[in-house]
């Protein structure tokens, strides 16, 4: 875990949006694709998102996702091809207490729309339609989280983004008696589940590419 703090930046920004939405950034603090381990990563995330719940009072948030310095090796790894990856898109779009209204993907490579045909049949439609990329400059980001709610390095007032992901990263480490006590508890009993139903659950999706169906084409402006 403190490998991949140091090699992305995951935070939940301090400012809300003008809709009382929670901005959180995630982007590489190196490049170095064999440093990109999405294993760890989506337990960090879901780390972090247990942290907010247990003080948190807005529960819609804007994903914010700078893909600079991202390269096809990045893009490998964190492919829907993994299991891993298609059980953590369940678990963003049908699972988790907290409601996703907005994703930004900001400093989008040319390469993005071969990269978008691979999770498109992941993704619900609803969820294709929360998706804005932003290919240069802020301006357009700007119309749905303002500078005051974002980090320097994109024409905020907020602190940088490592100082911001420094402190935060203190807060996970701060829990850690407390995850410790969790991952004893928090177990799924399976011999309670419906029989039959077991096709809806993430296992399926880890399988079956073809749960959420086929979407249109998402266009990028």
């Amino acid at each position: 875990m403190q490998l991949c703090f140091r090699a992305v930046h995951y935070v939940p920004l301090p400012t809300l949006t003008p809709l009382g939405y929670r901005p959180t950034l995630l982007r590489l603090a190196h490049c170095d694709a064999s440093k990109f381990d999405v294993r760890v990563l989506t337990t960090r995330i879901v780390m972090s998102l247990d942290a907010r719940l247990l003080e948190e009072r807005c529960l819609s948030n804007v994903m914010l996702i700078d893909l600079e310095g991202f390269t096809m090796g990045h893009y490998t790894r964190a492919s829907p091809t993994q299991a891993t990856v298609r059980k953590a898109l369940l678990c963003i779009q049908d699972a988790f207490p907290m409601r996703l209204a907005q994703v930004h993907l900001i400093n989008v490579p040319a390469f993005i729309n071969n990269v978008m045909s691979l999770f498109r049949p992941f993704l619900k439609e609803k969820f294709l339609n929360k998706i804005f990329f932003h290919c240069s400059g802020y301006e357009a980001l700007y119309e749905h989280v303002p500078r005051e709610a974002l980090p320097r390095e994109y024409g905020g007032k907020l602190d940088s983004t490592q100082d911001l992901a420094d402190r935060w990263n203190e807060k996970l480490v701060s829990l850690r008696p407390w995850f410790l006590r969790e991952q004893l508890i928090s177990r799924s009993d399976e011999t309670r589940r419906p029989p039959g139903l077991r096709t809806d659950t993430a296992s399926a999706l880890a399988s079956d590419p073809d749960v959420h169906g086929t979407f249109r084409q998402l266009s990028i402006d």
